[in-house]
């Protein structure tokens, strides 16, 4: 990895943001959870200046990952707040636009939440995770934010919407399942 850092110049900046995830991976797995979180903050200084939005939900998803690994729940969810303001230009969770995969930011810090049972603040986060799903036209996302959506209204004692939203999942992911066959 580091050859291949060595070859990169200013006009790689994505492709060197890329090896310094894949060096925090590497350190992840090696039982470095500290190293990794310095590979994924490099990265992270290295993607703002190459403009993929995409990119950059990739490494704020991975250093809230590494985050949760030791039990910073805290930190994590600062994390993936701090990535949503950067990818929607600081319009959080409440944009309008930003790139497809915001959703998937929005939707692990719903998780994130739901972990500290903060159900309320979950709900309304999946709730705007749901039409950043909707906007990407991600069946994927669409089943998987439908889902903590019906967990979360059981939780809340909502019996109806929570059926509303498992069956929808569950076609969401019937159709995902007829694009592949």
């Amino acid at each position: 990895i580091e050859e291949a850092l060595s070859w990169c110049d200013n006009r790689h900046q994505g492709f060197r943001a890329e090896l310094r995830q894949c060096q925090a991976h590497v350190a992840a797995a090696t039982g470095d959870p500290d190293g990794a979180v310095r590979h994924l903050r490099e990265a992270i200084g290295v993607a703002i200046p190459a403009g993929d939005p995409d990119l950059l939900v990739n490494l704020y998803l991975d250093i809230a990952a590494m985050f949760l690994r030791t039990g910073a729940t805290k930190a994590a969810i600062a994390e993936v707040e701090e990535g949503i303001n950067l990818v929607t230009s600081g319009e959080g969770s409440d944009a309008l636009g930003g790139p497809k995969s915001l959703w998937r930011l929005v939707v692990r810090l719903a998780e994130l939440y739901r972990a500290l049972d903060k159900n309320r603040s979950a709900l309304l986060l999946a709730l705007k995770a749901l039409r950043h799903a909707e906007r990407a036209r991600s069946a994927l996302g669409l089943s998987r934010v439908h889902s903590i959506l019906a967990n979360l209204y059981e939780k809340e004692h909502h019996p109806d919407k929570a059926a509303h939203h498992r069956a929808a999942a569950v076609d969401q992911m019937r159709q995902l399942g007829d694009r592949r066959s």
